[in-house]
């Protein structure tokens, strides 16, 4: 074979493997900013829980407002009555 048709194989060969690499690596990060993301909200829903207890319905609705769409059925729940919680005391002081 010619020089020409080593050359063809071998650039082809390289750039599917580039993009199959490219493809990797943007996987890699996907992953990562989504575990991230999960690990903070884990950590958010698990501290307006406790301020809820606590009745610190502004801290709850800090906590919670960054995933608010995407909490789950009792933490929105708890969001909710936050929020409603917060206007109605806010109106009597």
């Amino acid at each position: 074979a010619s020089m020409r048709t080593h050359a063809k194989l071998m650039t082809s060969c390289n750039e599917r493997l580039l993009k199959r690499s490219n493809t990797i690596r943007n996987k890699r990060i996907e992953n990562s900013v989504r575990d991230h993301y999960n690990r903070n909200k884990k950590q958010a829903t698990e501290k307006a829980a406790k301020a809820f207890m606590e009745k610190d319905y502004r801290r709850v609705i800090e906590l919670y407002h960054p995933y608010k769409s995407d909490l789950k059925a009792t933490d929105l729940k708890k969001y909710r009555r936050a929020i409603d919680t917060f206007k109605k005391n806010a109106q009597t002081s």
